[in-house]
């Protein structure tokens, strides 16, 4: 990350009008690693007919990379941020690329209705929700509040059919997220994988 995007704190990434200015500058990121290092993680989960929404796009590519998997029903990523949103659409549209659809939405708040997708993949976008978590065992209330709205949001029986897919960063202190998982888990489904390698952790769920 360039010294000039990068927050004073981090609690300047619950902060919109950070992720704005950010993505005025910054050309293109990738959270975590880029699609190589998952490939073999998604793509059992991908097929030509599924349609597939990427939560918290931000200036990635990863939409693009699962589109090119084959996947014909439908990308559709989604960010806070506008800015993001439409510097996304202008690149799609100069290089081309038809089948991704680049919408303004708050995780928190999906604006879809259900059954649009059939698989949900978000990769670090929960990690902006749980810079203020606190102790990991016994996290911030507010965290927690708005990590359970996210997923019961995406969580199937909402807007998707399949299964979710949540990446984080295989280092110590990430660890701290799977609470959230274990101890409060979203009323009706359950953690019904955590695939671990040197490098990142992908958990999954199902209704």
């Amino acid at each position: 990350m360039d010294d000039d995007v990068a927050p004073c704190t981090a609690l300047a990434y619950l902060d919109p009008s950070y992720w704005d200015q950010r993505f005025e500058k910054e050309e293109h990121y990738e959270w975590l690693k880029d699609f190589s290092h998952f490939r073999h993680l998604l793509t059992p989960l991908l097929s030509p007919s599924i349609s597939v929404l990427e939560v918290g796009c931000g200036n990635s590519r990863l939409g693009e990379e699962i589109l090119r998997e084959g996947v014909s029903g439908g990308v559709t990523c989604i960010d806070l941020s506008p800015v993001a949103v439409h510097r996304m659409h202008d690149r799609l549209v100069e290089q081309g690329t038809s089948g991704v659809d680049v919408v303004v939405a708050d995780m928190l708040d999906m604006p879809f209705e259900s059954d649009s997708f059939d698989l949900v993949i978000e990769k670090g976008t929960m990690d902006a929700l749980c810079v203020d978590i606190g102790d990991p065992w016994n996290p911030n209330p507010t965290t927690v509040d708005n990590v359970m709205k996210m997923l019961e949001a995406t969580l199937p029986s909402t807007i998707f059919r399949g299964p979710w897919v949540y990446m984080v960063c295989r280092v110590e202190h990430i660890w701290h997220r799977l609470p959230l998982f274990l101890l409060h888990p979203p009323e009706g489904n359950e953690v019904t994988r955590v695939q671990s390698s040197p490098r990142y952790v992908t958990c999954s769920s199902k209704h």
